[in-house]
């Protein structure tokens, strides 16, 4: 038997949904280290050609030379992986506020073979073998198309037994 529920999802709850897949993402929780390892790799170069240029130069003048190239990949790349995060938050909202409308109101069914979701009298309906998988925070829960778009669901808003459905019904396609 199909259920319905409805909720609304204002520009705020959608930048904070972006926000749960960008900070779940590996460039948020590798990226860091990622920079770490250019730089170090970046400082060995910048030394190891300054050794090989100039066989005299002592190892206080390499130490400061790798130092000195890592610092530079570092502080380059680190500050594009802040504002590239911080873009991502930004524009999220951004284009959810374009939409021309403070909050939009879903009317959800689900069944045994989809979602269809209404918006503005407009119907769209997901089968769940098209989503790859699901993400969840004590806020929402995201059903991914694909790696970059998403359904984001309140919780606060949806009972509970309709949010272990839609969980399980994802988790039974995805296994199918």
């Amino acid at each position: 038997m199909p259920e319905t529920f409805t909720f609304a999802l204002t520009a705020s709850d959608f930048a904070a949904a972006n926000w749960l897949m960008v900070k779940r993402h590996w460039v948020r929780r590798w990226g860091p280290w990622f920079v770490l390892v250019v730089g170090m790799a970046f400082g060995a170069l910048l030394s190891g050609m300054a050794w090989h240029l100039h066989p005299e130069i002592t190892q206080g003048a390499l130490a400061k030379m790798f130092l000195r190239g890592m610092l530079c990949a570092v502080l380059f790349l680190g500050v594009q992986l802040f504002f590239m995060m911080r873009a991502i938050r930004r524009s999220s909202a951004r284009a959810f506020e374009q939409i021309e409308v403070s909050e939009r109101s879903y009317v959800c069914q689900i069944d045994d073979d989809a979602l269809t979701v209404t918006v503005d009298g407009q119907s769209s309906i997901f089968a769940w073998t098209h989503f790859r998988r699901f993400l969840e925070d004590e806020r929402f829960l995201l059903l991914f198309r694909t790696e970059a778009t998403f359904f984001a669901i309140p919780k606060c808003q949806v009972a509970h037994p309709l949010l272990q459905a839609i969980k399980q019904s994802v988790s039974c396609s995805i296994a199918a």
